[in-house]
């Protein structure tokens, strides 16, 4: 849905992958995107960087020895991406995982930041202490969530305290350190 937002308003955003039909990912260009070594995009490009993949994203075998993960041009049968399991954690230790999120670990390093959370639970707590880490030590950044139900409970408590995390949900919202619940389209207290 992201991705189709940002297509549809010409948006340029980058995702680790490059290429327009089978698109590979390129673990070499995501360390660079910030201009370092030679090579870097427009401050003005986004950077998406889904964590846990994408059900556009599948494993080709190029080699007997090694798979290749492709962004396709829609859903693919046999996504590569992580699921709730006990191999989760394994799972998030291999490529493009573990370059996304070394990566997103470092932007959030950045001061002065704008960064977007979409379909994420709060429900990892490496996560959540990588993203409320941030907003402590980076108050000239801003973490941007979107929930599609509830707020989370972790997230609130961070959200009430720290005003640079904005959260949105269906509900209610969480903005500079105050709660607001929504009448029609507006909001009030």
């Amino acid at each position: 849905l992201l991705e189709k937002g940002l297509e549809h308003e010409l948006v340029l955003y980058f995702d680790g992958f490059v290429g327009n039909i089978e698109a590979g990912f390129r673990a070499d260009l995501v360390d660079r995107i910030d201009g370092t070594r030679g090579w870097g995009l427009p401050a003005a490009c986004a950077r998406v960087w889904k964590l846990h993949g994408s059900v556009h994203w599948s494993f080709r075998n190029k080699s007997s020895s090694k798979n290749e993960i492709v962004r396709l041009g829609g859903p693919v049968a046999s996504a590569a991406a992580i699921f709730p399991s006990e191999d989760k954690y394994e799972d998030s230790r291999r490529l493009p995982f573990v370059v996304l999120f070394d990566r997103l670990r470092r932007a959030l390093e950045t001061p002065e930041t704008l960064t977007m959370i979409n379909g994420y639970s709060f429900n990892d707590q490496h996560l959540n202490e990588m993203f409320f880490s941030a907003a402590r030590q980076n108050p000239r950044s801003e973490i941007w969530v979107t929930c599609f139900n509830e707020i989370p409970a972790r997230l609130e408590e961070e959200a009430l305290k720290y005003k640079n995390i904005l959260v949105y949900s269906s509900s209610s919202a969480i903005i500079g350190g105050k709660r607001f619940t929504w009448e029609g389209n507006n909001i009030a207290h």
